[in-house]
């Protein structure tokens, strides 16, 4: 029995899929590198005043 979402193309589906998980994580963690430095410009500026 087939898998679900394997037919012929399963492969190129799955390799599609693969890339698309890769660009959206990337994505994420350029948005938490950018939400943690300004955390700790945040934070550096309520300490100085």
């Amino acid at each position: 029995m087939a898998e679900w979402g394997r037919g012929q193309n399963g492969s190129g589906v799955e390799d599609m899929l693969d890339v698309e998980n890769k660009r959206m994580a990337d994505s994420l963690a350029n948005k938490v590198t950018r939400l943690k430095s300004v955390s700790c410009r945040v934070h550096i500026r309520w300490h100085s005043e």
